[in-house]
């Protein structure tokens, strides 16, 4: 700035020191926003999760004794149900039995004359007994009574961030395949193991353009993992057996011990895979030379949920027996 023009901060015509302070003041921000963009998370870096409720999302069932396509049809008009034709996700059809409440899904054999088994969602009813009463209005009791279950799934809800979930998870068993769902570019889900006991963690919020944050731990059960094959018995199966059991619900802080610079560069990389793709995701990466307790004893620390994923299904799933309320999280 030329001595003969004033200052535009301090309005002095004679040589001052504002460009140096100004240009020093910018500099400074620059440091600030440039530590904020390459700060690492928080030293907690992960908290429990709130969980709000406990569900059933899927029962599917099959029917030994098939019924006849026109009998029931002409049965539920009598009863003043809503039925009509559908395709479902799999594009077979199926008839849609709706209630004032809910619908369930009825799956017809081949050539459309006999009905064979059952597609549908507890969840959508808010309890147990309001689902239990249209199948009881629906369906003959010797067809309810014979039904044997092909896949039950069982979820549990949180309000929080599907990143706040996947982050405080880790799994029982280490060899379990993990995969992933994105969709626009962002991670949606996490699935963790295969065949007939799979879980599933995701953001049940974007899946059905909810504002308010959930995410959901779904234990997809099919084949020999299904706890019992009667529609009866489900209350107190899922009342008395644990389930959830392999999942384990921690907290992970970064702990304050003096680090060495190998040491910062692997805690970095931890916290990278951790941010995106969950503990357990980080953990089996971080632990290809089976050395993972040893390298990161110093670095993090982790402490168990009071109650973990077992613990809270068990004692929150009595709600849903219970209960005869609609439940409007539940879908």
């Amino acid at each position: 700035m030329k001595p003969t023009s004033p200052c535009p901060a301090c309005n002095n015509v004679s040589v001052c020191q504002c460009e140096a302070s100004l240009c020093a003041f910018f500099t400074l921000l620059k440091k600030v926003n440039d530590r904020v963009i390459r700060s690492h998370p928080s030293s907690q870096l992960s908290s429990n999760p709130k969980l709000i409720g406990c569900g059933l999302d899927k029962l599917n069932a099959y029917f030994e004794e098939p019924i006849s396509t026109c009998e029931l049809t002409n049965w539920l008009s009598k009863k003043g149900l809503s039925v009509q034709r559908v395709f479902l996700k799999d594009r077979r059809p199926y008839l849609q039995v709706t209630s004032n409440v809910a619908s369930i899904h009825l799956k017809l054999g081949q050539g459309h004359i006999n009905i064979i088994g059952l597609v549908s969602n507890p969840n959508r009813f808010g309890s147990w007994s309001n689902f239990h009463d249209l199948l009881s209005i629906a369906l003959p009791e010797n067809t309810i009574r014979s039904a044997k279950i092909s896949r039950l799934d069982l979820n549990m809800d949180f309000a929080c961030e599907l990143s706040t979930l996947i982050q405080s998870l880790d799994v029982a068993n280490k060899r379990s395949e993990l995969t992933y769902e994105n969709k626009s570019g962002a991670r949606t889900g996490v699935i963790i193991g295969k065949r007939s006991e799979v879980f599933a963690v995701y953001d049940k919020a974007k899946e059905t353009n909810s504002v308010d944050l959930i995410s959901r731990i779904e234990l997809r059960l099919s084949g020999s993992k299904v706890p019992t094959r009667s529609i009866a018995d489900i209350p107190l199966k899922l009342a008395s057996q644990i389930f959830f059991k392999n999942l384990i619900g921690l907290s992970v802080t970064e702990t304050k011990n003096t680090k060495t610079s190998d040491q910062n560069e692997r805690l970095r990389q931890f916290k990278g895979i951790w941010g995106r793709d969950g503990f357990f995701a980080a953990k089996r990466f971080m632990n290809q030379s089976r050395n993972f307790d040893r390298d990161f004893a110093n670095l993090i620390e982790t402490r168990p949920w009071a109650e973990q994923p077992s613990e809270l299904f068990k004692n929150q799933i009595i709600n849903f027996f219970q209960t005869k309320e609609e439940t409007r999280w539940m879908h």
